[in-house]
């Protein structure tokens, strides 16, 4: 049975219905603005510092193939996620575990 995936809702009731059926929710306004800023800051610092630092994780070149990630051995090469080698997208892996807002 295939049920319509969800739909941004400012509903909470729909929103738990969401999330027992599909596994997520899209929930309208559920921060707002002032509460948003100093989360945006944070990620933005945090991705700076991981940039300058050269911890920086950036794929989803046109360049970068995933199985290119990994050497003969199987071992991650890091050099390979980084935007010289052609990376768009700068992750910022387990930011739950990098500082308060």
């Amino acid at each position: 049975v295939n049920s319509p995936l969800p739909q941004l809702s400012p509903s909470l009731e729909q929103c738990a219905k969401d999330l027992a059926e599909q596994g997520y929710c899209l929930l309208r306004d559920a921060l707002t603005d002032g509460q948003l800023e100093p989360l945006r800051k944070r990620l933005t610092d945090q991705a700076l510092a991981e940039k300058q630092q050269g911890f920086a994780f950036q794929d989803g070149g046109h360049s970068q193939n995933w199985g290119d990630f990994r050497d003969s051995a199987g071992a991650l090469r890091p050099q390979e996620f980084t935007e010289t080698q052609g990376g768009r997208n700068q992750r910022v892996w387990t930011l739950v575990n990098k500082g308060a807002v």
